[in-house]
Protein backbone atom coordinates (compact mmCIF):
# COMPACT_ATOMS: atom_id res chain seq x y z
CA UNK A 1 0.00 0.00 0.00
CA UNK A 2 1.43 3.38 -1.03
CA UNK A 3 1.68 5.85 1.89
CA UNK A 4 3.13 9.29 2.35
CA UNK A 5 6.19 7.69 3.92
CA UNK A 6 6.84 5.79 0.71
CA UNK A 7 7.01 8.96 -1.39
CA UNK A 8 10.51 10.00 -0.21
CA UNK A 9 11.67 6.43 -0.79
CA UNK A 10 10.29 6.54 -4.33
CA UNK A 11 12.02 9.83 -4.98
CA UNK A 12 15.30 8.54 -3.54
CA UNK A 13 15.18 5.39 -5.68
CA UNK A 14 14.47 7.48 -8.75
CA UNK A 15 17.45 9.73 -8.06
CA UNK A 16 19.73 6.72 -7.50
CA UNK A 17 18.57 5.14 -10.78
CA UNK A 18 19.17 8.37 -12.65
CA UNK A 19 22.63 8.81 -11.11
CA UNK A 20 23.57 5.23 -12.00
CA UNK A 21 22.61 5.71 -15.64
CA UNK A 22 24.40 9.08 -15.75
CA UNK A 23 27.55 7.46 -14.33
CA UNK A 24 27.28 4.75 -16.98
CA UNK A 25 27.08 7.41 -19.69
CA UNK A 26 30.14 9.19 -18.28
CA UNK A 27 32.10 5.93 -18.25
CA UNK A 28 31.31 5.37 -21.91
CA UNK A 29 32.52 8.90 -22.75
CA UNK A 30 36.12 8.21 -21.68
CA UNK A 31 38.57 10.23 -23.74
CA UNK A 32 40.62 8.74 -26.55
CA UNK A 33 44.41 8.76 -26.32
CA UNK A 34 46.53 10.90 -28.57
CA UNK A 35 49.08 9.23 -30.85
CA UNK A 36 49.11 5.84 -32.52
CA UNK A 37 50.70 2.41 -32.93
CA UNK A 38 52.19 1.54 -36.32
CA UNK A 39 53.97 -1.37 -37.96
CA UNK A 40 57.62 -0.72 -38.80
CA UNK A 41 60.76 -2.61 -39.82
CA UNK A 42 63.37 -3.47 -37.20
CA UNK A 43 65.25 -6.59 -38.35
CA UNK A 44 62.75 -7.67 -41.03
CA UNK A 45 59.73 -6.38 -42.93
CA UNK A 46 56.98 -5.11 -40.56
CA UNK A 47 58.44 -7.11 -37.67
CA UNK A 48 57.87 -4.38 -35.08
CA UNK A 49 55.06 -2.32 -33.55
CA UNK A 50 55.98 1.23 -32.56
CA UNK A 51 53.63 2.66 -29.92
CA UNK A 52 53.51 6.38 -29.12
CA UNK A 53 50.47 7.49 -27.08
CA UNK A 54 49.82 10.62 -25.06
CA UNK A 55 47.26 11.64 -22.45
CA UNK A 56 47.33 8.22 -20.78
CA UNK A 57 45.45 8.23 -17.44
CA UNK A 58 47.22 6.96 -14.33
CA UNK A 59 46.10 3.59 -12.99
CA UNK A 60 45.51 2.62 -9.35
CA UNK A 61 48.36 0.91 -7.56
CA UNK A 62 48.44 -2.78 -8.37
CA UNK A 63 47.36 -2.30 -12.00
CA UNK A 64 49.27 -1.96 -15.26
CA UNK A 65 48.59 -1.39 -18.95
CA UNK A 66 49.41 -4.17 -21.41
CA UNK A 67 49.43 -4.00 -25.21
CA UNK A 68 47.98 -6.70 -27.48
CA UNK A 69 47.86 -7.50 -31.18
CA UNK A 70 44.85 -9.59 -32.21
CA UNK A 71 43.93 -11.40 -35.40
CA UNK A 72 40.54 -12.10 -36.94
CA UNK A 73 40.59 -15.73 -35.74
CA UNK A 74 40.91 -14.85 -32.06
CA UNK A 75 44.68 -15.21 -31.86
CA UNK A 76 46.47 -12.75 -29.59
CA UNK A 77 50.03 -11.60 -29.06
CA UNK A 78 51.12 -9.61 -26.04
CA UNK A 79 53.45 -6.77 -26.96
CA UNK A 80 54.36 -6.28 -23.31
CA UNK A 81 53.53 -4.28 -20.21
CA UNK A 82 53.27 -0.63 -21.21
CA UNK A 83 55.00 1.89 -19.00
CA UNK A 84 53.32 5.25 -18.50
CA UNK A 85 55.83 8.07 -18.19
CA UNK A 86 55.63 11.02 -15.83
CA UNK A 87 54.29 13.09 -18.71
CA UNK A 88 51.39 10.65 -19.24
CA UNK A 89 52.93 9.13 -22.36
CA UNK A 90 53.51 5.56 -23.51
CA UNK A 91 56.46 5.32 -25.93
CA UNK A 92 57.57 1.73 -26.58
CA UNK A 93 58.52 -0.60 -29.42
CA UNK A 94 57.84 -4.30 -29.68
CA UNK A 95 60.04 -6.35 -32.00
CA UNK A 96 59.05 -9.88 -32.98
CA UNK A 97 61.81 -12.24 -31.77
CA UNK A 98 61.15 -14.51 -34.77
CA UNK A 99 61.10 -11.70 -37.36
CA UNK A 100 57.40 -12.33 -38.06
CA UNK A 101 55.68 -9.91 -40.43
CA UNK A 102 53.09 -8.64 -37.96
CA UNK A 103 51.15 -6.72 -40.61
CA UNK A 104 50.37 -10.00 -42.36
CA UNK A 105 48.39 -11.36 -39.40
CA UNK A 106 47.21 -8.81 -36.86
CA UNK A 107 44.36 -6.47 -37.71
CA UNK A 108 43.52 -5.23 -34.19
CA UNK A 109 45.38 -3.54 -31.36
CA UNK A 110 44.24 -3.19 -27.76
CA UNK A 111 45.48 -1.86 -24.44
CA UNK A 112 44.15 -3.78 -21.45
CA UNK A 113 44.28 -3.13 -17.72
CA UNK A 114 45.93 -6.01 -15.85
CA UNK A 115 46.39 -6.81 -12.16
CA UNK A 116 49.93 -6.91 -10.80
CA UNK A 117 50.84 -9.71 -10.37
CA UNK A 118 48.75 -11.11 -13.22
CA UNK A 119 47.28 -14.57 -12.45
CA UNK A 120 46.40 -15.15 -16.15
CA UNK A 121 49.05 -13.46 -18.30
CA UNK A 122 47.84 -15.13 -21.51
CA UNK A 123 44.42 -13.50 -21.42
CA UNK A 124 43.75 -9.76 -21.81
CA UNK A 125 41.97 -8.05 -18.94
CA UNK A 126 39.39 -5.29 -19.41
CA UNK A 127 40.10 -3.37 -22.63
CA UNK A 128 40.71 0.33 -22.01
CA UNK A 129 41.66 1.37 -25.57
CA UNK A 130 41.59 -0.34 -28.94
CA UNK A 131 41.41 0.05 -32.70
CA UNK A 132 40.89 -2.26 -35.66
CA UNK A 133 41.74 -2.15 -39.36
CA UNK A 134 38.45 -2.66 -41.24
CA UNK A 135 38.10 -6.22 -42.52
CA UNK A 136 37.57 -4.89 -46.03
CA UNK A 137 40.89 -2.98 -45.88
CA UNK A 138 43.20 -5.42 -44.13
CA UNK A 139 43.82 -7.77 -47.10
CA UNK A 140 45.06 -4.83 -49.19
CA UNK A 141 47.50 -3.88 -46.43
CA UNK A 142 48.88 -7.41 -46.63
CA UNK A 143 49.23 -7.19 -50.40
CA UNK A 144 51.25 -4.00 -50.02
CA UNK A 145 53.58 -4.80 -47.12
CA UNK A 146 53.48 -8.59 -46.68
CA UNK A 147 52.79 -10.69 -49.78
CA UNK A 148 51.30 -10.54 -53.27
CA UNK A 149 51.33 -13.95 -55.00
CA UNK A 150 51.99 -12.71 -58.54
CA UNK A 151 55.20 -10.89 -57.55
CA UNK A 152 58.66 -12.52 -57.74
CA UNK A 153 59.12 -14.50 -54.50
CA UNK A 154 55.56 -13.45 -53.56
CA UNK A 155 56.88 -10.28 -51.91
CA UNK A 156 54.62 -7.41 -50.93
CA UNK A 157 54.10 -4.74 -53.58
CA UNK A 158 55.54 -1.84 -51.57
CA UNK A 159 58.38 -4.11 -50.42
CA UNK A 160 59.32 -4.89 -54.03
CA UNK A 161 58.99 -1.25 -55.06
CA UNK A 162 61.49 -0.08 -52.44
CA UNK A 163 63.80 -3.06 -52.95
CA UNK A 164 64.10 -2.58 -56.72
CA UNK A 165 64.53 1.17 -56.39
CA UNK A 166 67.44 0.50 -54.04
CA UNK A 167 68.97 -1.96 -56.55
CA UNK A 168 68.68 0.69 -59.28
CA UNK A 169 70.42 3.22 -57.03
CA UNK A 170 73.21 0.72 -56.33
CA UNK A 171 73.91 0.26 -60.03
CA UNK A 172 73.76 3.99 -60.65
CA UNK A 173 76.49 4.37 -58.04
CA UNK A 174 78.48 1.54 -59.63
CA UNK A 175 78.20 3.19 -63.04
CA UNK A 176 79.42 6.52 -61.73
CA UNK A 177 82.28 4.88 -59.82
CA UNK A 178 83.52 2.58 -62.59
CA UNK A 179 86.86 3.35 -64.23
CA UNK A 180 86.21 1.92 -67.70
CA UNK A 181 83.68 3.10 -70.24
CA UNK A 182 82.42 -0.47 -70.70
CA UNK A 183 81.65 -0.85 -67.00
CA UNK A 184 79.98 2.57 -66.82
CA UNK A 185 77.68 1.65 -69.67
CA UNK A 186 77.09 -1.85 -68.36
CA UNK A 187 75.76 -0.57 -65.02
CA UNK A 188 73.78 2.16 -66.77
CA UNK A 189 72.06 -0.58 -68.79
CA UNK A 190 71.38 -2.40 -65.54
CA UNK A 191 69.54 0.71 -64.29
CA UNK A 192 67.35 0.58 -67.38
CA UNK A 193 66.66 -3.14 -66.87
CA UNK A 194 65.75 -2.68 -63.20
CA UNK A 195 63.42 0.25 -63.82
CA UNK A 196 61.68 -1.37 -66.78
CA UNK A 197 61.70 -4.96 -65.51
CA UNK A 198 63.81 -6.27 -68.38
CA UNK A 199 65.70 -8.84 -66.35
CA UNK A 200 68.91 -8.97 -64.33
CA UNK A 201 70.26 -7.76 -62.07
CA UNK A 202 66.75 -6.81 -60.91
CA UNK A 203 64.00 -9.30 -60.17
CA UNK A 204 62.52 -8.95 -63.65
CA UNK A 205 59.31 -7.18 -62.61
CA UNK A 206 60.57 -3.62 -62.56
CA UNK A 207 60.29 -0.46 -60.49
CA UNK A 208 57.59 0.97 -62.74
CA UNK A 209 55.37 -2.11 -62.50
CA UNK A 210 55.69 -2.23 -58.72
CA UNK A 211 54.89 1.47 -58.53
CA UNK A 212 51.76 1.12 -60.67
CA UNK A 213 50.56 -1.80 -58.52
CA UNK A 214 51.27 0.11 -55.32
CA UNK A 215 49.10 3.00 -56.47
CA UNK A 216 46.36 0.57 -57.53
CA UNK A 217 46.26 -1.32 -54.21
CA UNK A 218 46.50 1.85 -52.13
CA UNK A 219 43.43 2.94 -54.07
CA UNK A 220 41.70 -0.34 -53.23
CA UNK A 221 42.40 0.32 -49.54
CA UNK A 222 40.94 3.80 -49.71
CA UNK A 223 37.84 2.63 -51.58
CA UNK A 224 37.23 -0.05 -48.94
CA UNK A 225 37.85 2.30 -46.00
CA UNK A 226 34.25 3.48 -45.49
CA UNK A 227 35.36 6.96 -44.42
CA UNK A 228 38.10 5.71 -42.08
CA UNK A 229 40.31 8.78 -41.92
CA UNK A 230 43.56 7.07 -40.94
CA UNK A 231 43.19 4.53 -43.78
CA UNK A 232 42.48 7.28 -46.30
CA UNK A 233 45.44 9.37 -45.09
CA UNK A 234 47.82 6.42 -45.38
CA UNK A 235 46.55 5.47 -48.83
CA UNK A 236 46.80 9.06 -50.10
CA UNK A 237 50.34 9.45 -48.75
CA UNK A 238 51.43 6.12 -50.28
CA UNK A 239 50.01 7.10 -53.65
CA UNK A 240 51.61 10.55 -53.65
CA UNK A 241 55.06 9.21 -52.67
CA UNK A 242 54.88 6.38 -55.23
CA UNK A 243 53.95 8.80 -58.01
CA UNK A 244 56.95 10.98 -57.19
CA UNK A 245 59.30 7.98 -57.00
CA UNK A 246 58.08 6.79 -60.39
CA UNK A 247 58.94 10.17 -61.94
CA UNK A 248 62.49 9.93 -60.55
CA UNK A 249 62.82 6.33 -61.79
CA UNK A 250 61.71 7.30 -65.30
CA UNK A 251 64.14 10.22 -65.41
CA UNK A 252 66.96 7.97 -64.16
CA UNK A 253 66.12 5.47 -66.90
CA UNK A 254 66.25 8.23 -69.52
CA UNK A 255 69.63 9.40 -68.23
CA UNK A 256 70.87 5.81 -68.39
CA UNK A 257 69.68 5.53 -72.00
CA UNK A 258 71.82 8.53 -72.95
CA UNK A 259 74.78 7.04 -71.07
CA UNK A 260 74.67 3.76 -72.99
CA UNK A 261 74.30 5.45 -76.38
CA UNK A 262 77.51 4.91 -78.34
CA UNK A 263 77.41 8.49 -79.62
CA UNK A 264 77.43 10.08 -76.16
CA UNK A 265 80.53 12.18 -75.50
CA UNK A 266 82.67 11.61 -72.43
CA UNK A 267 81.61 14.97 -71.00
CA UNK A 268 77.89 14.22 -71.49
CA UNK A 269 78.38 10.74 -70.09
CA UNK A 270 79.69 12.18 -66.83
CA UNK A 271 76.65 14.49 -66.55
CA UNK A 272 74.17 11.68 -67.17
CA UNK A 273 75.83 9.35 -64.68
CA UNK A 274 75.74 12.06 -62.02
CA UNK A 275 72.06 12.59 -62.83
CA UNK A 276 71.41 8.86 -62.44
CA UNK A 277 72.94 8.84 -58.97
CA UNK A 278 70.89 11.85 -57.86
CA UNK A 279 67.63 10.68 -59.43
CA UNK A 280 67.77 7.12 -58.12
CA UNK A 281 68.70 8.43 -54.67
CA UNK A 282 65.59 10.62 -54.67
CA UNK A 283 63.61 7.66 -55.94
CA UNK A 284 64.74 5.53 -52.99
CA UNK A 285 63.73 8.28 -50.58
CA UNK A 286 60.21 8.47 -52.01
CA UNK A 287 59.82 4.72 -52.46
CA UNK A 288 60.65 4.36 -48.76
CA UNK A 289 58.05 7.02 -47.94
CA UNK A 290 55.50 5.07 -50.03
CA UNK A 291 56.38 1.87 -48.14
CA UNK A 292 56.02 3.51 -44.73
CA UNK A 293 52.74 5.14 -45.76
CA UNK A 294 51.53 1.69 -46.87
CA UNK A 295 52.24 0.44 -43.34
CA UNK A 296 50.36 3.46 -42.00
CA UNK A 297 47.18 2.32 -43.73
CA UNK A 298 47.04 -0.12 -40.80
CA UNK A 299 47.64 2.61 -38.19
CA UNK A 300 46.01 1.99 -34.79
CA UNK A 301 44.64 4.84 -32.72
CA UNK A 302 44.06 4.74 -28.95
CA UNK A 303 40.27 4.83 -29.08
CA UNK A 304 38.54 4.47 -25.72
CA UNK A 305 36.83 1.16 -25.09
CA UNK A 306 36.64 -2.11 -26.98
CA UNK A 307 35.89 -1.99 -30.70
CA UNK A 308 33.47 -4.94 -30.47
CA UNK A 309 31.47 -3.00 -27.91
CA UNK A 310 29.09 -0.12 -28.78
CA UNK A 311 31.06 2.80 -30.11
CA UNK A 312 32.06 5.59 -27.71
CA UNK A 313 29.45 8.29 -27.95
CA UNK A 314 26.75 5.92 -29.22
CA UNK A 315 23.66 8.14 -29.64
CA UNK A 316 21.50 5.41 -28.04
CA UNK A 317 23.27 5.83 -24.71
CA UNK A 318 22.27 9.45 -24.01
CA UNK A 319 18.78 8.52 -25.23
CA UNK A 320 18.66 5.72 -22.66
CA UNK A 321 19.73 8.12 -19.93
CA UNK A 322 16.98 10.55 -20.88
CA UNK A 323 14.43 7.72 -20.93
CA UNK A 324 15.49 6.66 -17.44
CA UNK A 325 15.13 10.22 -16.21
CA UNK A 326 11.63 10.49 -17.69
CA UNK A 327 10.61 7.18 -16.15
CA UNK A 328 11.88 8.41 -12.80
CA UNK A 329 9.89 11.61 -13.08
CA UNK A 330 6.78 9.64 -14.05
CA UNK A 331 7.19 7.36 -11.04
CA UNK A 332 7.63 10.33 -8.77
CA UNK A 333 4.59 12.04 -10.23
CA UNK A 334 2.51 8.89 -9.97
CA UNK A 335 3.48 8.41 -6.37
CA UNK A 336 2.61 11.98 -5.53
CA UNK A 337 -0.75 11.65 -7.26
CA UNK A 338 -1.63 8.51 -5.31
CA UNK A 339 -0.78 10.22 -2.04
CA UNK A 340 -2.87 13.21 -3.01
CA UNK A 341 -5.92 11.03 -3.85
CA UNK A 342 -5.65 9.07 -0.62
CA UNK A 343 -5.53 12.29 1.35
CA UNK A 344 -8.61 13.50 -0.54
CA UNK A 345 -10.56 10.35 0.30
CA UNK A 346 -9.36 10.11 3.89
Amino acid sequence: MFTRRMLPVSILLTLVLTLMVTASVSAQEAEDLGGQAVFRDADAASDSLVMDFSGVPALPEGSAYEGWLLDAEGGKLSVGILIRSGTADIVQTYVSPSGENLAATYSSFAISVEPVPDPDPDTPGPIAYSDVVPASVFPHVGHLVAAWPSNPDGKGIAVGFLEQMEVAALHADLAAGSSSLADKQLHAQHVINIVEGLGGPGDGFGVLNYGADLIKHAGFSKSAAADDESVEDGADAATAAAETAIVFAERARDAAAVAVDSGTTEFRLGIELANMVSLTGNGVRDAKAAYIASQDIALFEGLAGERDAPAVGDPLVPAAAMAALLVGLLLTGAGGLLVFRRRQTA
